[in-house]
């Protein structure tokens, strides 16, 4: 299965590092946008900040629009191809069960159009178990979209519901009822990020006061988003396990 590694082109020290960890694979960096240069001409209108700051607090950042965008642009990237691929962000490393879960993902991508590949600290439902791996529905998925496969189908279906960004991406992948993508895990992982590294597409942005009313509307519309998770997940729950 091809493997992209998301990595601004000026990364040269990840990248080096990068090399070392994928030396066992083949695999193919992907130029990241840099948000603090500016969006693609194509992508700049499909951010939506007066919804993120109404319902979120805050804008989008500069980082976290390059983030987004170049995870969008690889989506496009796998359905052009016709196939699944792997999609990492270059703030990873790899477990020892990193090769055996790459080589073994053809064979969950026929059943699943999304698997992640790093460690989620929230609750999960086993859904059973697959060779090696037991598989996992995360009711949480937020908070990384470090590592990941994707199918065809489940990129499309990404693309689909992306024509607003209105959050960040892994923020967008986690929330599945926006896209209708399951959030399925593997365990043991392949990747994890470590506590020492930090992302350089994200960077570093100063985050304004957010207004009181601001802070009302997102604590109304984290409640919204935990009912819709929580009708969700039981749904998928049940069908996964079927």
């Amino acid at each position: 299965m091809k493997i992209f590694v998301i990595s601004l082109i000026d990364s040269l020290g990840r990248r080096e590092r990068v090399k070392e960890e994928l030396s066992c694979v083949d695999f193919e960096f992907f130029d990241a946008v840099n948000g603090y240069l500016g969006l693609p001409d194509e992508l700049e209108n499909k951010v939506n900040d007066t919804h993120r700051k109404i319902f979120r607090s805050r804008p989008l950042t500069p980082g976290e629009r390059g983030v987004y965008a170049s995870h969008y642009q690889l989506w496009e990237r796998c359905v052009e191809l016709g196939v699944p691929i792997v999609i990492l962000e270059d703030d990873f490393k790899k477990t020892q069960y990193f090769k055996n879960v790459i080589e073994h993902l053809s064979v969950l991508a026929e059943e699943y159009d999304y698997v992640r590949l790093e460690p989620q600290f929230t609750k999960g439902s086993s859904i059973g178990f697959d060779g090696a791996v037991e598989k996992v529905l995360w009711l949480d998925n937020s908070k990384g979209a470090t590592g990941y496969m994707v199918t065809p189908q489940g990129a499309e279906k990404f693309l689909n519901a992306s024509r607003q960004w209105k959050c960040s991406v892994d923020n967008f992948i986690s929330e599945t009822y926006l896209h209708g993508v399951p959030s399925v895990g593997i365990i043991p992982y392949a990747i994890y990020a470590p506590n020492d590294m930090e992302s350089t597409i994200q960077g570093k942005a100063k985050l304004s006061k957010v207004p009181l009313l601001f802070k009302l509307t997102r604590e109304l519309y984290r409640f919204y988003r935990f009912i819709l998770m929580l009708l969700w997940n039981r749904k998928m729950y049940k069908k996964l396990k079927c």
